[in-house]
């Protein structure tokens, strides 16, 4: 079952939608990405890995300006994924995360070609977090679980490959900048690769 972010933020996409049903898409991309680690030396040693992750994004969008060859475009784009990794310094850190951005914001399309248009998109709002956390150390250990909010940017680029009049191909990655912690990655910056559909209506 839907926890209470995931619900809400779909609430909010299908209500923003159902008042814009003309010049509109809805794009359903899907991503994956690999386990890595990385070995850091120096006078703070230590071990981090992660599993790698799965996500979805839904994106809902309304055509509010034309020229000839380009678009404009406000969007309302929906992200779900997850990740699990591992720190293994004096203390050993192990994280479970599911994340939902939802970052409403506009999106440039210029056509390339009657069937093929690239776009830039740029937004903000907000990252959920749920964090389930436990660190083990020399005489401590402590869990964190629960939900958590914070501000999140997003910016990224793709590509769009019109099949029919009413649907396409599509391809894009989008980098989600928080505050540490909030993301999927230990840093500001939570990057994706995804693939899917667009439907256009």
């Amino acid at each position: 079952m839907l926890n209470t972010p995931i619900k809400a933020a779909f609430l909010w996409l299908l209500a923003a939608g159902a008042g814009f049903a003309q010049n509109s898409d809805l794009a359903v991309l899907v991503g994956v990405s690999g386990p890595n680690s990385e070995v850091v030396g120096g006078t703070n040693p230590h071990v981090s890995s992660n599993s790698g992750s799965a996500s979805v994004q839904f994106n809902y969008a309304f055509q509010v300006r034309n020229t000839p060859g380009s678009y404009v475009y406000v969007e309302l784009p929906l992200f779900i994924t997850g990740s699990s990794f591992e720190d293994v310094s004096r203390t050993i850190v192990s994280a479970h995360r599911r994340v939902v951005f939802l970052t409403p914001g506009v999106r440039f399309s210029l056509f390339l070609h009657n069937r093929i248009s690239v776009y830039g998109a740029l937004g903000g709002g907000v990252g959920w977090v749920d964090n389930k956390e436990e660190i083990v150390g020399p005489g401590m250990v402590s869990s964190i679980n629960g939900w958590s909010a914070g501000p999140a940017l997003d910016f990224g680029g793709g590509l769009d490959f019109r099949l029919t009049r009413l649907l396409s191909l599509r391809g894009e990655a989008r980098d989600f900048v928080t505050r540490t912690g909030y993301g999927t990655s230990t840093g500001h910056n939570s990057l994706f690769f995804t693939f899917g559909i667009g439907f256009h209506f």
